[in-house]
């Protein structure tokens, strides 16, 4: 397989626009507890998207106003596994073949 890091760098490429956001169609909230302190935090839920910089829709089309962001630091797009990655937005982002 093609180097990640290249392929999903924030320059990208002709064939392979830059992924630099994440998206998901649904998010639910995560419970955690650490001794007597809990905290939640919203995690994706439902297709993950992936998305450029300083554009209104996801790599596959969708508009992004209809889908939720999460932080590319704890959630990068290539780290969800190919089940819940947007088919369309992984092929475009070059991670999996058509």
């Amino acid at each position: 397989m093609a180097d990640m890091t290249s392929l999903l760098s924030e320059h990208g490429s002709a064939s392979h626009p830059a992924v630099v956001r994440t998206f998901a169609e649904d998010q639910t909230v995560q419970r955690r507890r650490s001794g007597l302190r809990r905290t939640d935090r919203l995690v994706p839920a439902g297709l993950v998207h992936a998305a450029g910089r300083d554009t209104e829709r996801a790599l596959c089309g969708l508009l992004l106003d209809s889908l939720h962001e999460f932080g590319r630091s704890r959630y990068p797009f290539e780290r969800f596994s190919q089940d819940t990655r947007c088919r369309t937005c992984d092929e475009a982002a070059g991670l999996r073949s058509a």
